[in-house]
């Protein structure tokens, strides 16, 4: 049997430079070859991702830094598409938008990577809806059944109890072959936690697991949180 030969893939990088910030909106200049979407390393250690063009300049929306970026600074991106690790592994944990951990926790070992902005199948590709998704509520499973993979929204003032209901749908789905995701968009670190300890308090963490994109953070995360 013929030894396996290792093939390096051939990474292409695209070199530009930061001409103005505004606000977490990060102006660069000299990206000819961008799609939207894509991740851009800016300066030092700051990330962003291509929202905009401009016939003079490239728009991308900080997501990550830990030091100021400034007009001249570099800005990096490779010719491919933005992919973020996924898995199982990631049962149980707390993530930012860029999948990485923020409980404290040693990282996640990925099985694999997915785009961030991935294509949705065709509506004539999708499967039939055959399954009842029981959200423990009794009112609304039996007017309103939801069916698994079922878009549904929970609309209301503030102060009327949607997390509440999201919260009792993912603590109705124990040893039901159901994996949920709490996305926590601009919520503040006090209210995430009281999320935590209900998590904590009926051992959902076994099959849920938690983005978290606090107000604190910067824009772009809450941007990326949905995806």
């Amino acid at each position: 049997m013929a030894p396996k030969l290792k093939i390096n893939l051939m990474r292409v990088r695209e070199h530009g430079m930061v001409a103005e910030i505004k606000e977490d909106v990060v102006h660069v200049t000299g990206l000819t070859n961008c799609m939207y979407g894509q991740l851009v390393k800016l300066g030092a250690d700051g990330q962003g991702i291509i929202v905009g063009f401009d016939p003079d300049y490239v728009l991308v929306l900080l997501v990550h830094q830990r030091s100021p970026i400034k007009p001249g600074d570099k800005a990096v991106t490779l010719i491919e598409e933005f992919k973020i690790p996924v898995g199982r592994t990631f049962l149980g944990r707390r993530l930012n938008a860029l999948a990485r951990p923020i409980d404290g926790a040693p990282p996640v070992r990925e099985e694999t990577f997915y785009p961030l902005f991935n294509q949705a199948p065709a509506v004539l590709e999708r499967i039939p809806l055959t399954e009842v998704l029981a959200t423990g509520i009794k009112i609304v499973d039996m007017l309103k059944p939801v069916g698994k993979g079922q878009r549904m929204l929970i609309v209301g003032d503030r102060v009327t109890g949607k997390t509440a209901v999201g919260l009792n749908a993912i603590l109705s789905q124990r040893d039901q072959n159901v994996i949920c995701i709490y996305c926590a968009i601009g919520k503040s670190e006090a209210a995430i936690n009281k999320v935590i300890e209900v998590f904590h308090e009926n051992e959902a963490w076994e099959y849920s697991l938690m983005v978290a994109a606090t107000a604190s953070g910067p824009m772009g995360q809450q941007y990326l949180a949905p995806y």
